[in-house]
């Protein structure tokens, strides 16, 4: 799991996140009405491999927690 800084990604907004080593960028697109943000998480090797891995990127404050009972 990565946690990255916060950002303000809206609607035509771009996301590349990449596990390799890289310099984090945020850049204009379609003409200054969007941006794309480039992220790297830095681990040194690749951790896709083409055999089913997926990324989800979702909004916190829409995450909701479930509190668990232990009996």
């Amino acid at each position: 799991m990565h946690w990255f800084t916060p950002r303000d990604v809206k609607k035509g907004d771009e996301v590349l996140f990449y596990t390799k080593s890289g310099i984090t960028k945020t850049e204009e697109i379609n003409g200054g009405k969007n941006k794309r943000y480039t992220l790297f998480w830095n681990l040194g090797n690749p951790v896709w491999n083409n055999t089913g891995d997926a990324a989800v990127l979702f909004e916190v404050k829409t995450w909701k927690t479930t509190k668990v009972v232990v009996n």
